[in-house]
């Protein structure tokens, strides 16, 4: 499976796409992970995988902050046969626990409300 992430710049909504070729996505632009200057530290996703396939998911070495006006929107998981999506709100964790079907191909996706979208892979 596959995810991509675009953002409309000017009202700053969100769209999803999943296996999608050749989508009209005009007026927005696909985020690229992992792109923007900021501390990675703190938006690049820490995976730990524990027993039984089962995946913990912080965002952020160093646990990023949920204020506000700066919080992780979402962490998506993502692999061969499934799309998780946990959305978060200002004053949560920033952080996922789930089990994995198999654990080939996993992608972890976090987005930063100012930062944009970071990513890490099993």
């Amino acid at each position: 499976m596959k995810l991509d992430i675009y953002i409309n710049k000017e009202t700053n909504n969100i769209m999803e796409v999943i296996d999608g070729n050749n989508i009209n996505c005009e007026g927005y632009e696909k985020l690229i992970p992992n792109t923007v200057d900021a501390a990675k530290e703190k938006h690049v996703p820490y995976l730990s995988l524990q027993d039984d396939n089962i995946l913990f998911v912080q965002v952020g070495s160093v646990e990023h902050p949920m204020d506000e006006n700066h919080y992780i929107n979402a962490i998506y998981v993502v692999s061969d046969d499934m799309l998780y999506k946990k959305v978060l709100k200002p004053g949560e964790k920033p952080e996922l626990t789930i089990k994995l079907n198999n654990t080939s191909n996993v992608e972890v996706f976090a987005y930063c409300n100012l930062h944009g979208l970071w990513k890490a892979s099993l």
